[in-house]
């Protein structure tokens, strides 16, 4: 992945043919974006941070949590500001999530037996949800409490339709 700012400058990540998932990409509520994609680096990931002013900076890794399927990503109003929670199908089968601002190096595994990626997305109360393919075959959800605006505390995975 390559990408360039107004500035001229150029961050490249190397890929080889498992990288080449699609990135996942989010912006914050203060204008900051991240990209996040696989590395061809034993699948770790790889962040790419830009600010409004600043353009795209240098991509840093996260440590790889296992599996290899590409990443998502969804914001938060966290605590300390915005937050970037990035979420990875492992290689368990279930999913790893993370938060950034980070090092990425603190993941949590939410369990799950499932048969797709996840996906994301912030509910007007301000939980997030996540939603599969479970193993059955039939749609599950798993969702954070919405008072918690920070952590990755998450209430299990349950049947989306009972």
């Amino acid at each position: 992945m390559g990408s360039s700012s107004r500035r001229g400058r150029r961050s490249a990540v190397s890929c080889t043919r498992s990288a080449l998932l699609t990135p996942a990409a989010a912006r914050a509520t203060d204008g900051t974006a991240r990209a996040f994609v696989r590395t061809d680096d034993s699948g770790a990931l790889a962040s790419v941070r830009a600010a409004p002013a600043l353009g795209w900076q240098v991509p840093a890794r996260l440590p790889n949590p296992g599996g290899m399927a590409a990443p998502v990503v969804v914001t938060r109003d966290g605590r300390a500001g915005p937050e970037f929670l990035l979420f990875v199908r492992n290689s368990n089968g279930g999913v790893s999530a993370t938060s950034q601002p980070g090092d990425g190096a603190d993941w949590t595994d939410l369990g799950g037996h499932l048969l797709s990626q996840p996906a994301a997305v912030r509910a007007p109360n301000g939980s997030i949800m996540l939603l599969a393919i479970g193993a059955d075959g039939n749609l599950v959800t798993d969702e954070s409490d919405p008072d918690a605006a920070h952590g990755l505390a998450f209430h299990g995975w349950q049947p989306a339709i009972s």
